[in-house]
């Protein structure tokens, strides 16, 4: 805990500040991060509610978090978690999206909530297919549900990379962010699911152009505002174990 609030406090204050959010931690350690930051915390928190969710959201609160992340399932358990929910904290709730997640996300939207996508972890299976992750991101467009990503994506554009960091890790093509972040972006713009299922599915780092005035994938652009409209009211953020990662990808690939 010391070495990561310690390399959170330094990311805070480097030149790409601009990129970090928040500080995940689960309620299980919260103790053990206030004891290490000395009660500085402030507003970089966000907090992993687990089985015992009552409990978990009050310590949440004690400490001043302002955002939960909690799985839910069922439409029942995410109604049941929102009317639990402290005063003034946003939630999280990771869904499941093998199948449809229309029925939840529609929850999630009457809730007042935000989803949440698990995009990989440490076994190949946890990796969702883009179509899955696509069908997705299309019922948070149509129901103005915000959502994050977590686990599996490091990587600017999606490709194929060891599952760990041990000599002879199994490999899998994992998701890349800006796919992810693009894709949505269309999705708020309204563009047709089909186009961005090919996004997702891209591997290919030249098909993205970045500069001062626009994004683009292949032929489809985005303007700034729209850039800015889909990183406030759709794709907000994404979580990742490692900052220094996706930081040394981008300037390998030349974007950053």
């Amino acid at each position: 805990m010391k070495t990561a609030w310690g390399n959170y406090q330094e990311y805070s204050g480097g030149l790409y500040k601009w990129a970090l959010g928040k500080f995940v931690v689960p309620a299980s350690r919260l103790a053990e991060l206030q004891a290490v930051a000395s009660g500085k915390i402030g507003k970089a928190l966000t907090v992993l509610v687990g089985n015992n969710i009552d409990q978990d959201l009050a310590v949440a609160a004690a400490a001043g978090a302002l955002s939960v992340e909690l799985k839910a399932s069922t439409v029942t358990q995410i109604r049941s978690a929102a009317e639990r929910l402290p005063a003034g904290v946003t939630a999280y709730y990771e869904i499941p999206i093998a199948g449809d997640p229309s029925g939840l996300v529609a929850a999630i939207a009457e809730a007042g909530g935000r989803a949440k996508v698990r995009t990989g972890g440490p076994t190949a299976d946890l990796f969702p297919g883009p179509r899955d992750l696509a069908r997705m991101m299309q019922a948070c467009a149509d129901e103005q549900v915000p959502f994050k990503a977590t686990a599996g994506l490091h990587h600017p554009v999606r490709s194929l990379h060891p599952l760990t960091s041990e000599p002879g890790s199994d490999a899998v093509v994992m998701h890349g962010f800006l796919n992810v972040f693009i894709a949505a972006a269309l999705l708020r713009a309204g563009e047709e699911r089909q186009k961005v299922n090919r996004l997702l599915e891209d591997q290919n780092s030249e098909s993205f152009h970045f500069d001062d005035q626009l994004a683009r994938w292949k032929d489809e652009e985005l303007d700034i505002e729209q850039i800015v409209d889909a990183r406030k009211n759709l794709a907000i953020g994404f979580g990742s174990c490692s900052f220094d990662e996706p930081m040394a990808d981008l300037k390998q690939l030349g974007m950053l």
